[in-house]
């Protein structure tokens, strides 16, 4: 079985014609991606700003910052009714808006990693 393999000749230039065709490929696909991920980045960012309102509005009507003031207003009651506040300050967080922000803070970290990386293949190969 070697000696068939050994006997076969190969045309001239085949390496460099399948390494041409797949850099092209990789080159394609990148750009698909590029484009894929920087759509998802343009969203994300505008994602990111309507929860940042939100987050902003939910924290302004839940009265988070009342209870976090009292922290730093009166610290002899507040050794007092320690328990109290803390549990007041864990029923008024907006968790929903926090969840949304996050969420929308990672997708964006997540894609601008993977539009550098394809950016990245597209300059590396030209």
């Amino acid at each position: 079985m070697t000696k068939f393999i050994e006997s076969i000749n190969l045309p001239a230039g085949l390496e460099s014609r399948v390494l041409a065709r797949l850099n092209e490929e990789q080159q394609r696909a990148a750009k698909f991606r590029l484009f894929v991920f920087a759509l998802l980045d343009a969203l994300s960012l505008l994602g990111l700003v309507a929860s940042l309102v939100y987050l902003a509005r939910v924290f302004a009507e839940s009265g988070f910052s009342q209870y976090l003031s009292l922290l730093f207003s009166d610290g002899g009651s507040l050794l007092s009714y320690w328990r109290e506040l803390v549990l007041s300050l864990a029923e008024s967080l907006p968790a929903l808006g926090l969840l949304a922000f996050l969420f929308v803070t990672l997708i964006l970290i997540w894609s601008m990693a993977k539009t550098i990386i394809n950016v990245r293949v597209l300059t590396m190969s030209i």
